[in-house]
């Protein structure tokens, strides 16, 4: 999955702003001069980007939390190593 695939164009952008400032997508098409099935069809493109973002920083936080609960493995490891030579 590239950065294309969850980086909103400017259009889908624009629709982006337009909502903040109203619900209405009726009022949308009016502003930015597009059919409402046309909002709607942003409005779901911007979802999925959305969602993917999401999946794709959620796969990205398991893989930091795997990475670092090996590194605190391999540390408790090498502190039982440290203690076991200390006694002799």
């Amino acid at each position: 999955m590239g950065q294309s695939d969850t980086m909103l164009s400017p259009r889908e952008q624009e629709v982006l702003e337009q909502m903040q400032k109203t619900l209405n997508t009726r009022s949308i098409a009016t502003a930015m001069d597009i059919r409402i099935s046309t909002v709607h069809t942003y409005l779901q493109r911007i979802d999925e980007k959305q969602r993917k973002a999401a999946a794709t920083l959620a796969a990205l936080d398991d893989i930091e939390y795997d990475e670092r609960r090996a590194r605190m493995t391999r540390d408790d490891d090498d502190d039982e190593g440290d203690s076991a030579r200390d006694e002799t």
